[in-house]
């Protein structure tokens, strides 16, 4: 099977801060979206991303 470019192929590879933040938002989007939805257990699911990347350093930007 080729390769594709969004594969990680070295554990110690590292994500940028920006690449971070990014899927952070689009985490706390889908929360957003899925509770406008009725959608607690993809909310759910959304919040538990968002905890286990969250270190923190990025909660002074949430809206």
């Amino acid at each position: 099977m080729p390769e594709s470019e969004n594969t990680v192929t070295n554990a110690n590879d590292e994500v940028s801060s920006s690449d971070l933040e990014r899927i952070l938002q689009g985490a706390r989007k889908m929360e957003s979206d899925a509770k406008k939805k009725g959608r607690d257990d993809l909310a759910e699911k959304a919040r538990g991303i968002v905890g286990h990347l969250d270190t923190g350093e990025s909660s002074s930007k949430d809206a």
